[in-house]
């Protein structure tokens, strides 16, 4: 009787501890449930200014934000008047770029209208089946974790195209001001305990003081000049605030021009015409080969990726593109042929541009980590 009440308990301890995990297993991400509270504005918006330094991506969703919860938000960058000029001092901005379905999600949350002005401009929203392939292998999706047409959406567009829709979207906020130039310094309260204004060099070389600060948003990308200006201002920044590493990334994107009479030619299956990538290749071992990575973009447009972390000499010009793929070692699978004579029409008639990257080091600037007493951001 002992015996059987002790193996009772047991096995119901088991079963509860495997109901709650799976509960656990297939609860949304903390992430996911973080997107919520975009766009979203509080009763009463804060008083002051929110200033946006740099006037990319990131800056752009940072001013959106903001606008929900400031009286007043202002961008500043240099190239910020003309949304139809290229940005010179954004290094990736013609690089091929994956706009994840998180982007999409929370995006869509700042901006009822994201989707329609997305395709207007030539977007697509395509299936996130990235159509990964380790060393030839695909890799499986979870298609049956969804119901039929719920599966995750990325958008496939050029990252400089995209860009120009967010700007013009971000200008419909009645309270964002967009101003050129380039932010050159903050300036403290009288003990420190927060920002009083922000300094400005504007194109003809004058200087603005912004004034009335309630928060500062360093959004100039690898430039990380918020660590500069806080110094600068005498603020105690700590030592090891930054952490640093070399990725040792390169990698070239080159952009096809393909319009329907050369479209109907690719031999590209008919179920990867509309999924996040057409064909993605990763390398067991990155000294054999890059990652080689082919999308669909906006405008009958399709890019073609090469990313290495070894030292390989990436292509640079079209012929040498073909044999770089064909010469791709150590596959366990070998790339499929439709992909090789894709990429052969593609360079032949597809009117191929090529941009070339070696990333920086990366750094993160841990501003959680200031000391809570000495400054408020």
């Amino acid at each position: 009787m002992y015996s059987a009440s002790v193996l009772f308990f047991a096995s119901a301890v088991c079963f509860v501890v495997c109901f709650v995990w799976q509960k656990l297993c297939k609860s949304p991400a903390p992430w996911l449930k973080q997107l919520d509270i975009l766009g979203r504005p509080g009763k009463h918006k804060l008083p002051g200014r929110a200033v946006v330094c740099g006037g990319s991506i990131a800056g752009i969703i940072t001013a959106r934000i903001c606008a929900d919860h400031f009286e007043q938000v202002i961008i500043i960058d240099p190239e910020i008047e003309d949304p139809e000029r290229p940005k010179t001092r954004i290094l990736q901005y013609n690089a091929a770029h994956a706009f994840l379905s998180l982007f999409v999600e929370g995006a869509r949350r700042l901006w009822s209208n994201f989707d329609a002005e997305m395709i207007a401009a030539g977007g697509r929203f395509n299936v996130a089946d990235t159509q990964l392939h380790y060393s030839g292998i695909p890799l499986l999706n979870p298609y049956h974790d969804y119901s039929p047409g719920q599966f995750p959406r990325t958008l496939n567009m050029r990252r400089s195209l995209a860009q120009k829709v967010l700007y013009t979207r971000l200008l419909v906020s009645s309270n964002v001001t967009r101003l050129a130039g380039t932010v050159r310094g903050v300036r403290a309260t009288e003990h420190r305990a927060s920002i009083q204004s922000v300094t400005v060099r504007q194109p003809d070389g004058s200087h603005l003081s912004l004034d009335d600060v309630a928060l500062v948003a360093d959004c100039t990308g690898t430039t990380q000049a918020g660590l500069k200006w806080l110094k600068s201002a005498g603020f105690n920044v700590p030592q090891d605030i930054r952490s640093s590493y070399n990725a040792n990334i390169s990698y070239v994107t080159i952009c096809f021009t393909v319009p329907p009479e050369l479209g109907v030619r690719l031999p590209i299956p008919a179920a990867l015409l509309n999924t996040a990538a057409v064909y993605a290749y990763f390398p067991h071992d990155d000294a054999q080969s890059p990652i080689v990575l082919l999308s669909n973009v906006d405008n009958n447009m399709m890019q073609l990726l090469f990313m290495d972390t070894y030292g390989h000499d990436l292509p640079r010009i079209a012929v040498e593109v073909l044999p770089f793929i064909t010469g791709i070692r150590g596959c366990k699978k070998p790339i499929p042929s439709w992909f090789i004579e894709v990429i052969e029409l593609l360079c032949e008639h597809g009117h191929p541009s090529f941009d070339a990257i070696k990333t920086p080091t990366q750094s993160f600037v841990r501003y959680h980590s200031l000391p809570t007493g000495d400054l408020r951001i």
